[in-house]
């Protein structure tokens, strides 16, 4: 006798397309899952599954994520009986048509019984059918392992909602009763044959027995599974995709009857749905294609043929600014067909790097994603973004013809999605909410796992990201994932963090201290890296030093640009300020005496920065000839920019802020530098500190770690590279080690916050250790994940912030401000988000600031009413009076009114 399909139950309902059969919904799931798997999973997660499922691992994936709506076969969902519309009625009565009983005894529920989420979540009926209480014993003692198949549909929106807390045994007991009193109910009521009948067709269909299922899997693959299941579902709940089935049906081509064809004849249309929502992934042809596109006509270099070899693991590059890291992350990247993970410190490095990342994939179709707070702003998002359906498809390279290279879609357009993507640049910060306990974590770490992780600038990470990146690791390591970290400043307690995390074990005393510059490979199952000192050109930076009082640190950089500029008339000449309202002093004094400076700092609106970055970058960039420059900025200037100066004078910054500082100086070969700066034969830096140097005159960094800095650049000032790199990082650095004979004010300040970091990091982090391990418990698996807030409160997590910032939009109706909104303040309010356009426009006008004074606060309107992203930030009228089209935002100018 054939199973029945019950086809009567509904998952999805629209007032359109009308119900879409619950039975449907799980074979679509399913198919899409199959194409996941089959095509957007790495090999080596393949193989992952494969060692821990067996041959048919692929089948049971496709089950497990079918399986997890399995649960709306249950009274409360089908009835719906808080809508009172005229349809739900008529849902309500073809129900009954088919099980008169389907809503017996209903009426008859405690209120305890009707509160219990338990009983009226269906991915908690659905666990309950895939076997949550089967094994008391299981329940009891918590072992997530031993309840595998039923997590994912328990987390499938989002986060793990396990019904009960162990370490509440009462509660326990008393939900467990609620339960069985309610699984009587529809054992009585024939749901629970509904809900066998169903996961036996979905057996068929993807032609699996759960009898041959394995007893335990790894909570490791268990984290895999719940994260593509979460994927696979978006994928088939489209509307989109639900019509067209429906269609489908209609003139049957898919038969609920007949649950294989179903999902074979679906194979085409997912994958079809998969490349233009979530995409997969398009390499290079070859290597030789690759090398082109990356290197052009060029040679590697020794790192980079290095990174042609250095297959799986952890690849740590060490090497000097300026050497190439960029395109060596991305020729070992190339040597396998996996996704790209980019990741970098700010807002502007990732905007950079995305551009250059363009240019390399222009031969290859593949979806992107750029994410940051401001990335939607940005040149990439100006391209048509595809619709879920492909109507607005920009060309026809979005559906892998053609040569279009990177192109946005709807689909990894924001939040967690974004890291789905083929190809996605971004901040760390989007990377490290893997590693914390939120909405979505799960799917963050299926995307992190499916990837390889490239993090450049990864020292610029403060002791409280370095914990958050420490879980990452461990949890890349479990999943063999390949990982590239780039640096030039890496210090030896960082390092030794990161590689220990990654392979779970100690590293051997040998291999504490590395050469530089060089490249490390870490296989998961070494204790040691394999190291490749690499050669490198010898020169040497000419270190000058001066002292001045904390009243004339301004002026002594004015003075010491007017020297340069009368010796040097043609140089291009660099000054970093630790603080804005310092860059923005001096740059006003040497804009009115000399015109044409350009400046950058965190306090300009997003398009002046961007206008600012775009212009240093056509006079000195790569290639530029232009002379008589003069750049002030801060630290957006460090690592941020592609530029060649000739000459910087600095205020004193910890020891790897200077060598990025210093890496925007010769930062290349010119040969019309010696025209510009006759008789210099060394690169020359000028660093300058207070002379009573404090807390308040070290800010934003540490005294003690700026006194260690000038205590090595006294000993150094001709400083030799590479040699004398790595000693300089060691020895300036702050760790837990550097206080242990320590007493003086400064360093028990550094050590205080350092401890308070560590700590914070470590509080913040989810317990991925402890639910990875064999004998984790349901309840330290539920702990992976949280009920959280929008996605920007989230990022916030990512960063210990003392003093937190306000997103602004300023308003300018005399276009004095670049980007500023210029149409009614009030308007900002009524954009929806649908108008992509006007969002953009408002961004361009954006900027965060620490709002400091009342004056500044009662300024300040909040649009938290807005319908769009834009309800995250508060909007300034008349922002003029506070805004120089020259120096940014001062909170001066309109005290000075």
């Amino acid at each position: 006798m054939p199973v029945p399909t019950h086809s009567y139950l509904w998952s999805k309902q629209d007032k359109t397309h009308g119900t879409y059969p619950l039975l449907a919904h799980l074979f679509d799931t399913a198919a899409v899952a199959g194409v996941l798997y089959d095509r957007w999973l790495r090999p080596g997660l393949q193989e992952l599954f494969k060692q821990e499922l067996g041959q048919q691992a692929r089948s049971i994936v496709c089950f497990i994520a079918g399986s997890h709506d399995v649960g709306k076969a249950s009274p409360l969902f089908q009835g719906q009986f808080s809508q009172k519309e005229e349809v739900w009625d008529s849902i309500r009565e073809n129900i009954l048509i088919h099980n008169p009983l389907a809503f017996e005894g209903l009426s008859d529920l405690s209120d305890d019984q009707r509160k219990e989420r338990s009983l009226r979540r269906h991915e908690q009926i659905s666990a309950s059918a895939l076997g949550f209480y089967a094994d008391s014993s299981s329940c009891t003692h918590g072992t997530s392992q031993a309840i595998w198949q039923c997590l994912p549909a328990l987390g499938h929106h989002g986060y793990f909602d396990i019904p009960f807390d162990l370490d509440n045994k009462q509660i326990f007991k008393r939900k467990r009763r609620l339960h069985s009193a309610f699984t009587c109910l529809l054992e009585e009521n024939g749901w629970t044959q509904a809900q066998d009948d169903l996961l036996s067709l979905l057996e068929q269909a993807v032609g699996i027995c759960r009898k041959e299922f394995p007893d335990e899997v790894s909570n490791t693959v268990i984290v895999l599974l719940s994260g593509l299941t979460i994927l696979a579902d978006r994928i088939a709940s489209h509307s989109d995709w639900v019509a067209q089935n429906q269609q489908l049906m209609a003139d049957g081509t898919l038969v609920l009857e007949k649950p294989n064809e179903w999902v074979k004849a679906l194979s085409k249309q997912a994958l079809h749905k998969v490349e233009e929502t979530v995409g997969i992934y398009h390499g290079w042809e070859d290597e030789a294609t690759a090398r082109q596109a990356i290197l052009g006509d060029y040679e590697p270099r020794p790192m980079q043929a290095e990174a042609l070899r250095a297959g799986g693991g952890l690849w740590n590059v060490m090497v000097q600014t300026g050497g190439g890291k960029t395109e060596a992350a991305l020729l070992r990247h190339c040597t396998e067909q996996e996704r790209l993970l980019f990741l970098l410190p700010t807002q502007a490095t990732s905007n950079a790097l995305m551009r250059r990342v363009q240019k390399f994939y222009e031969g290859t179709p593949n979806v992107a994603a750029l994410a940051h707070g401001l990335a939607s702003i940005e040149d990439f998002y100006q391209t048509p973004i595809t619709s879920f359906g492909g109507s607005e498809i920009g060309d026809s390279s979005c559906m892998g013809q053609g040569s279009g290279g990177l192109y946005p879609t709807e689909f990894v357009r924001s939040g967690a999605a974004r890291l789905l993507a083929p190809v996605f640049v971004g901040t760390v910060d989007q990377a490290l909410m893997g590693s914390l306990p939120l909405k979505w974590t799960h799917l963050r770490l299926l995307a992190l796992a499916n990837s390889h992780i490239v993090v450049d600038e990864v020292h610029t990470l403060d002791h409280y990201q370095t914990q958050l990146l420490v879980t990452l690791l461990e949890w890349l390591g479990k999943t063999n994932t390949r990982v590239t970290l780039l640096t030039a400043t890496l210090p030896q307690w960082q390092r030794q963090q990161f590689l220990e995390a990654y392979t779970g074990e100690s590293l051997a005393e040998h291999s504490l201290v590395p050469a530089f510059p060089a490249t490390e490979l870490l296989e998961r199952s070494s204790s040691a890296p394999e190291t490749s000192a690499l050669p490198s050109d010898t020169y040497s930076i000419d270190f000058s030093l001066d002292t001045v009082d904390s009243n004339s640190l301004e002026d002594s950089h004015i003075m010491w640009v007017r020297s340069m500029r009368e010796r040097f008339p043609k140089a291009r000449i660099g000054v970093i300020c630790n603080t804005v309202q310092r860059a923005q002093t001096v740059a006003a004094a040497l804009e009115q005496e000399y015109g044409g400076v350009v400046l950058l700092h965190s306090r300009m609106t997003a398009e002046h920065r961007r206008i600012n970055a775009q212009q240093l970058e056509a006079l000195i960039g790569a290639g530029k000839t232009a002379e008589s420059v003069i750049v002030v900025g801060t630290q957006a200037i460090e690592a941020s920019l592609d530029i060649d100066l000739d000459f910087l004078s600095t205020d004193l910054c910890p020891s790897a802020s200077l060598i990025q500082r210093a890496g925007r100086v010769w930062r290349r070969s010119d040969v019309l530098r010696a025209e510009r700066i006759p008789g210099v034969p060394h690169i020359p830096i000028r660093v300058v500190r207070v002379a009573e140097l404090d807390k308040y005159s070290s800010a934003p960094y540490f005294q003690a770690e700026l006194e260690r800095t000038w205590s090595f650049l006294i000993e150094h000032q001709h400083f030799v590279v590479p040699a004398d790199n790595q000693r300089f990082i060691d020895s300036s650095s702050l760790s837990l080690d550097t206080f242990a004979h320590q007493d003086d004010d400064a360093f028990l300040e550094a050590f205080a916050d350092i401890i308070g970091r560590i700590r914070a990091g470590l509080g913040a982090a989810a317990p991925l250790e402890e639910a990875l391990a064999d004998e984790a418990t349901i309840t330290e698996f539920k702990q992976l994940t949280q009920r959280s807030g929008d996605e920007e409160s989230a990022e916030r997590r990512t960063r210990l912030i003392e003093r937190e910032s306000t997103p602004v939009i300023l308003c300018c109706s005399d276009g004095s401000i670049p980007g500023a909104w210029d149409g009614a303040p009030e308007d900002l309010a009524k954009i929806t988000p649908q108008e992509q356009q006007k969002i953009r426009q408002a961004l361009k006008g954006s900027l965060p600031l620490v709002v400091s004074s009342s004056k500044l606060s009662e300024q300040l309107v909040s649009l938290a009413d807005a319908p769009s992203l834009l309800k995250r930030y508060s909007y300034l009228p008349q922002a003029e009076r506070f805004y120089d089209s020259a120096s940014g935002f001062s909170e001066r100018l309109f005290t000075e009114e």
